[in-house]
């Protein structure tokens, strides 16, 4: 027997098919998938299929002869994603299948195209080129006759390609011929060329051009760029911040998915700094999942100081009289009174949390490097002194759009930001088109200095996990483990929407008492949220529970096994719980405003964020009609493939890249 050796979709199937057409020589597969069953014959055909490393072939099967077929890398794994797509994970993301496909981290992929071509070449008997097989077939197959016996060939039985696409074929068919039209599907050389975008071309040749350049394939029309080392500083205090809101977890994504690709940018040096420390990247022991020991870098001093002062805003939000901490809070925001005041104790805190740098810490930035990104507009106006590009990803604005739902302090930071965007010719990186639409009605910030980038849904959330029993995590947050539940996620605090969605479900139960379901509302305590908790009794008779703050770990399985997440929000710049909600595969309840109808279209029910009877109905919908609800958990689930946090991260170094090379 013969091992007939390739990476996935560089012509194997097409070579087996004429093997058995034209020479009537039989073949069969080997694999390691635990959900497809060998042939009970596998090892006893003349030729024997295989994507496998060599090393992880049967061991007394790996002195066999073999035969190896390349493809050039970039349509290989273009053809792979496609069929990922369509046949191994029907509905998931083109994009992000190439993406993952390119990278093959951890061995995945077969090893990587790379990996693959390097050991099998350096094993196989005979090489040959899908070109050259697609060219002349008959030729290409009878270079076999140097390692095994051919028979005399049948001319008038050679397939063709349409021949196996659209007929009944011996391999790669099956289900009245769906799965060949989708496996054979286009058998051409370059398609890559209309399928590969530009920042992945230039991926892939970062990581695969020395093997490609070895077996004669070009570099081709890769757009040109400076090749030069880039140097890049990622302001990063917000990973240290004791708060869990949407900034810190977009950093912390960013910063964990682009260790992926520090790998393969050897002559990048990405470092990142919380106040006066700059930390290398490549020294971060952890993945950026920041512990609450982490903190302890900035002193023992600064640490109590910081630890006082947010304690004693908890116990004024949560403990004082409303009218004594109503009074307290309009004397912190008079203008009159205590803006100097005010301003130079924050900026004192802000230097004791390690915050903003020093002087001496913007000139070593200075000097060394190209790049710096700020995670935040409220955070620029630290890098004011520094001349070098700045970039700051700008989330929303919701300090414009709906300032009453903002302190005036957050909105004078804010502005201060957003200010500077335009006075030092930053560029943004938008995380929706809806955020850019409304960041360019406010401020006079170019296209050209704009790039949109959406963010992604960290795979621990995922639709598995529905099989797994919710009981721990209920039972964790004082809630019921044997009723079902709608699920509300977000910082209490006017702008989510939070009492119109209560009310809407104390309706839905006053209209049905009968309805088993009860509705959690989980995130810790904001701002302006006391209209919430007007009637707690009232509110627990109708099945409201409050959890508070729930811990990152527990929220995947909140997710999976609610009926849906209720997130009626007046305004989002993304929306990152309904992602990882659909993630999870359950449907969303979501406002019909800003970005939410980006992220969440068609995975759920849209709402007029105003219209308390339209979010009751959604509500009863979701947990009446079974069949819609599994319908819109499954294109939940789809949807949400079409975002990654490895693309967020790819695309952002990309931007970086860019930037420079033309600075």
């Amino acid at each position: 027997m013969i091992w007939l050796a390739s990476f996935p979709r560089s012509g194997n199937t097409f070579f087996r098919n004429i093997l058995f057409e034209v020479y009537g020589i039989g073949s069969s597969t080997y694999h390691q998938d635990p959900n497809r069953a060998l042939d009970a014959d596998w090892d006893q055909q003349a030729v024997i299929k295989t994507h496998l490393l060599p090393d992880q072939l049967p061991a007394h099967l790996r002195t066999a002869k073999a035969v190896y077929l390349i493809r050039d890398g970039r349509d290989a794994l273009v053809s792979m994603a496609h069929h990922r797509k369509d046949i191994v994970a029907p509905g998931s993301d083109f994009y992000n299948n190439l993406l993952m496909a390119i990278l093959a981290n951890e061995g995945s992929y077969f090893g990587g195209w790379s990996e693959n071509v390097r050991q099998w070449t350096a094993k196989a008997d005979l090489v040959i080129h899908f070109a050259d097989l697609i060219e002349d077939p008959i030729r290409e197959v009878e270079k076999l006759r140097a390692i095994m016996d051919l028979p005399p060939p049948k001319l008038d039985k050679l397939p063709s390609f349409r021949d196996l696409k659209f007929g009944q074929p011996q391999y790669g068919g099956g289900q009245a011929n769906r799965l060949a039209q989708q496996h054979f599907r286009r058998g051409k050389i370059g398609s890559w060329q209309d399928e590969m975008p530009p920042e992945l071309h230039r991926l892939f040749w970062r990581i695969h051009g020395p093997t490609m350049q070895q077996w004669g394939y070009t570099e081709q029309a890769l757009p040109s760029r400076d090749a030069a080392p880039r140097r890049i500083l990622f302001e990063a205090s917000k990973m240290f911040s004791e708060d869990n809101d949407g900034v810190k977890r977009y950093l912390v994504e960013l910063l964990a998915h682009i260790r992926y690709f520090a790998h393969y940018l050897p002559d990048w040096e990405i470092d990142y700094i919380s106040g006066d420390k700059i930390i290398p990247f490549k020294q971060a022991a952890r993945d950026f999942e920041p512990e609450e020991g982490d903190v302890e870098q900035y002193g023992p001093k600064e640490l109590l100081i910081v630890r006082l002062v947010s304690k004693a805003k908890d116990l004024a939000t949560n403990y004082l009289p409303r009218p004594a901490y109503r009074l307290l809070r309009k004397l912190y925001h008079n203008k009159m009174l205590v803006m100097g005041l005010r301003n130079t104790v924050n900026r004192v805190i802000r230097w004791l949390h390690g915050q903003e740098p020093k002087a001496d810490t913007l000139a070593l930035i200075e000097e060394k490097y190209d790049l710096v990104h700020v995670p935040l507009p409220q955070h620029l106006p630290w890098y004011r002194k520094v001349t070098k590009p700045l970039v700051v990803t700008v989330h929303d604005l919701t300090h414009r759009m709906y300032a009453d739902f903002h302190t005036e302090e957050n909105i004078e930071k804010a502005e201060a930001g957003f200010r500077m965007i335009g006075q030092k010719e930053a560029h943004v990186i938008a995380i929706s088109q809806a955020t850019q639409r409304d960041l360019q009605a406010h401020y006079p910030v170019p296209d050209e200095r704009i790039r949109l980038i959406y963010e992604g849904a960290n795979g621990k959330f995922d639709r598995s996990l529905q099989q797994q029993p919710p009981d721990r995590v209920l039972a964790k947050y004082g809630l019921p483990t044997d009723r079902p539940y709608l699920l509300s996620l977000s910082t209490l605090e006017p702008r989510k929407n939070i009492e119109s969605t209560i009310r809407a479900f104390c309706a839905l139960k006053e209209k049905q008492p009968d309805l088993d379901v009860m509705l959690v509302v989980a995130g810790k305590k904001g701002w302006k949220y006391d209209a919430i908790f007007t009637d707690r009794q009232q509110l627990s008779r109708a099945g409201v529970f409050f959890t508070g703050f729930v811990e990152d770990y527990d929220l995947p399985i909140l997710y999976a096994h609610a009926i849906a997440l209720c997130y009626p929000s007046h305004y989002e710049g993304f929306g990152l719980p309904l992602l990882e909600a659909m993630q999870c595969g359950t449907p969303v309840i979501y406002g019909n405003n800003s970005a939410m109808p980006e992220v969440a279209a068609g995975a759920g029910i849209a709402v007029n964020s105003q219209d308390q009877h339209a979010i009751q109905a959604a509500m009863q919908e979701l947990v009446e009609n079974t069949v819609l609800r599994q319908e819109l958990a499954r294109q939940a689930h789809q949807k949400a493939s079409t975002f990654s946090w490895l693309r967020t991260a790819l695309e952002t170094l990309d931007y970086f890249d860019e930037i420079i090379s033309h600075y």
